[in-house]
């Protein structure tokens, strides 16, 4: 695990309001990471998250739990109040929170004092004018989704079936239309809950695509009509795996469609699949080469990286750049293009050089593990580093030191046991392969000898080869000569031999 993995999970687990015990907890039980309370606080300072410091405006933590109050908040105390402040990134002591709630929902606080439910009145307009819907899903990891509805006036129950899922909403209209067919009459009005709510995370993604015009596949090209599920779980069936394309390809899409669900290939999710409308054509002799550039280095982001990063693009000489940017004229060309791009990336690269910090480069040599150190080794070197790490905070303790030596002894005894039965494996192979494979007899003779003999790579490039082959085929000094007089003493035979002829005619 990488130090900047670590510093998103110790930052993630501080959000949620965690208490620095269950986060030392968690670290070790899920993540194999063991931190004492000391080194927990160290970094917590060096992330910048406090508890008692650096607290969030009130104003601020006013506004958000005053939006807080328009939703379902309304009915909960400052204690949850607070949980949600702290997970989205407010730091507010309880008592402030109990405070803003006192000012800002004193009716509500007044009915949570006196423990007493908020009851409403209820008013219908006689029979089948509202049919109630909604399922009950506290029983749908056992595989049974219940829906029913309800006649509003009579409190007459229209069904109450049972099926394998809730989130189709074929099945729930199946329902419907069953009972209009039964009951011959058709309610005035139906009410029901919005079913899956659209989180913030969900409207910023829809609100991304509306303003980039971006179309999502999914229940809108032939070949996945109806929108099919692409996750299974023990909890049901959903769609959270998208496909989306840009407006302008849209009419090139051919086909999206939902595989099946194959357990073996994923934990519950689907392949998606889909085709493509292209041309390819192929590069002439006057296209202009696509010039690659390099991978842009890493940064360290923090906090403060993105005030820093900001001023620095205010200062004097990237603004100067900036402002050359602006003011150039990019035409629809390839080389125009590609020099706009560089332009504007150095412009990034420089700010980023000048106020965000990289991360140092680790020169590991890391060994090749032996052919016989397998994986049941490998865990128990593991398990030996890892409560090491407790012995060297608890040298004195007995139970943690005779356990350390325990599982140190273990190790040792599992490795000369697996180097052993390596070699003798080796050994019984070479009874049957010196007659038969002589090549693969001393692969393993070297082996055992443990022999590291790297190839040698030719180093003759191709060209080097074609120019001595070609000098192969041409003909020496001598050789040419030898060759003009062979053709001439050739001649000389030839026209002998016509002479010939004609003298005989």
């Amino acid at each position: 695990m990488t130090t900047n993995d670590l510093a998103i999970i110790i930052s993630t687990y501080f959000s949620l309001g965690l208490q620095y015990e269950e986060i030392i907890g968690l670290l070790a039980q899920r993540h194999n990471v063991i931190l004492s309370m000391r080194t927990l606080k160290r970094r917590l300072a060096s992330y910048g998250l406090y508890r008692r410091k650096n607290f969030s405006d009130v104003l601020q933590v006013a506004m958000f739990i005053f939006e807080q109050l328009k939703l379902s908040s309304c009915l909960h105390g400052y204690r949850w109040m607070h949980s949600r402040c702290l997970q989205n990134g407010f730091i507010v002591q309880k008592k402030m929170v109990r405070i803003l709630l006192g000012i800002l929902d004193p009716s509500g606080v007044a009915v949570r004092v006196k423990r007493k439910l908020k009851r409403r009145h209820y008013r219908s307009k006689g029979p089948n004018y509202i049919w109630h819907l909604d399922s009950y899903d506290k029983l749908k990891p056992y595989g049974i989704c219940v829906n029913g509805c309800i006649d509003e006036f009579s409190r007459f129950i229209i069904w109450l079936r049972v099926g394998r899922s809730n989130n189709n909403p074929r099945i729930v209209a199946g329902f419907y239309v069953e009972a209009l067919t039964y009951l011959e009459r058709v309610p005035h009005s139906i009410r029901s809950d919005m079913g899956p709510k659209i989180d913030q995370r969900g409207k910023e993604v829809l609100d991304f695509c509306i303003s980039k015009q971006i179309r999502i596949l999914n229940g809108r090209v032939l070949g996945d009509t109806f929108g099919n599920f692409t996750c299974y779980t023990p909890h049901g069936a959903s769609v959270v795996d998208y496909v989306a394309v840009s407006e302008e390809i849209l009419e090139n899409v051919l086909y999206f469609k939902v595989s099946r669900f194959i357990p073996t290939l994923s934990d519950c999710h689907c392949k998606l699949e889909w085709e493509l409308s292209a041309k390819y054509c192929v590069p002439g002799e006057n296209d202009i080469p696509i010039q690659l550039k390099n991978m842009t280095p890493n940064y360290i982001w923090t906090d403060c990286s993105a005030i820093k990063f900001q001023e620095t693009l205010s200062s004097d000489t990237l603004q100067n750049y900036i402002l050359e940017f602006n003011n150039s004229t990019i035409q629809f060309t390839q080389t125009s293009v590609d020099d706009a791009s560089s332009k504007l990336s150095n412009i990034f690269l420089s700010a980023a050089n000048l106020s965000l910090k990289r991360p140092l480069k680790k020169h590991t040599n890391k060994q090749k593990n032996k052919k016989w150190f397998d994986a049941s080794l490998q865990q128990a070197r593991t398990n030996l580093l890892n409560y090491g790490k407790i012995y060297s905070r608890f040298p004195y303790d007995p139970i943690i030191k005779n356990h350390f030596y325990k599982l140190n002894r273990e190790y040792s005894k599992l490795r000369k046991y697996k180097y052993k039965q390596y070699k003798q494996s080796l050994i019984s192979q070479l009874d049957s392969l010196h007659e038969e494979n002589p090549k693969l007899y001393w692969n393993l003779i070297n082996e055992l000898q443990e022999k590291n003999e790297t190839k040698k790579k030719c180093g003759v490039q191709p060209s080097t080869l074609i120019s001595h082959f070609q000098k192969l085929s041409q003909l020496k000094g001598e050789e040419v000569l030898l060759w003009g007089n062979l053709n001439e003493d050739e001649k000389k035979f030839e026209q002998f031999l016509k002479d010939q002829d004609i003298c005989c005619r």
